[in-house]
């Protein structure tokens, strides 16, 4: 049986509306009106034999992303490697907030941002919304190169302690 273009596009999109339904109510956060989506298929030149397929107007890997991210900080809260800056992050980034925002204030602090900014990379991009909406964050946010290298080269040096990056943390931090 061969299915026209638009027969393929009918059915791709009536899975996609049950599917976004089912995301939906996993991931409150996900802001897609799956009564407002509309498939197209059309060849793609850039690929001998290729479709493409949008949703919306929207490429449907974008539609993807915003579930893949969704499903990352789902994954990241579960994992158990959370403390009350790396929370103070997540929270800001998800349209939410902490009831005592705070900055990393040890090795152990920073490690588990750094985790989580390496388990979500797009959020290391946004350090300076957190900085701009908790203005104790500045210093960290302004060296966090810094202190990253710090934070990796005491790791691999085997003694389980970081005081270098601890004492620039705290220099930072005006303690």
């Amino acid at each position: 049986m061969i299915f026209s273009p638009s027969a393929i596009a009918s059915l791709a999109e009536m899975a996609i509306k049950e599917h976004i339904k089912d995301m939906q109510k996993d991931m409150p956060d996900f802001q897609v009106e799956p009564t407002s989506i509309t498939m197209t298929i059309q060849a793609d030149p850039q690929v001998p034999g290729g479709i493409a397929i949008s949703a919306s107007g929207y490429p449907l890997k974008e539609v993807k992303a915003a579930s893949d991210l969704e499903k990352r900080k789902a994954e990241w809260w579960r994992s158990g490697d959370t403390g009350i800056s790396s929370e103070t992050i997540i929270a800001l980034f998800s349209g939410t907030e902490r009831d005592r925002p705070d900055t990393p204030s040890d090795p152990s602090d920073f490690g588990r941002c750094h985790r989580l900014l390496k388990r979500i990379p797009e959020f290391r991009l946004r350090l300076g919304e957190v900085a701009a909406k908790y203005p104790k964050w500045k210093p960290l946010v302004d060296n966090w190169d810094e202190l990253t290298a710090l934070y990796k080269e005491e790791l691999d040096n085997g003694k389980g302690s970081a005081p270098k990056l601890y004492k620039r943390m705290q220099e930072l931090l005006g303690r």
